[in-house]
């Protein structure tokens, strides 16, 4: 079963290296760089998993966090590590993030889900 991951930020450099790194076989990704058409994609998508840039146009990660389901598992990544947040985010991982840390959130998602 694929697992669809939501990363949303503001640059579109990020989007892409987001996108080139943890999209593979079993893992499809989704970005935006406009959070409106971010949340309109994931109110009729269902993601698994969503990653959210705090700093975005026109509002933060905080408010886009909740306006999602509450049963999404959400991770904040920023270039802010020290940010005091009011959305309980399951973890928040700084910019620039380590591959690795967020690979294994993915691959575990995955298979917890398969439980």
């Amino acid at each position: 079963m694929t697992l669809n991951v939501l990363f949303v930020d503001d640059e579109a450099s990020m989007c892409e290296v987001f996108a080139d790194v943890f999209a593979s076989e079993d893992i499809a990704v989704t970005t935006f760089t406009a959070p409106e058409k971010a949340l309109a994609w994931a109110k009729t998508n269902k993601p698994d998993l969503i990653f959210l840039d705090y700093v975005l146009p026109g509002t933060t990660g905080d408010e886009i966090a909740r306006q999602i389901e509450h049963n999404v598992p959400i991770y904040l990544v920023t270039g802010m590590p020290n940010l005091k947040t009011k959305f309980p985010f399951v973890r928040v991982f700084g910019k620039p993030f380590k591959e690795s840390e967020i690979r294994d959130v993915m691959l575990n998602h995955r298979e917890s889900r398969k439980l």
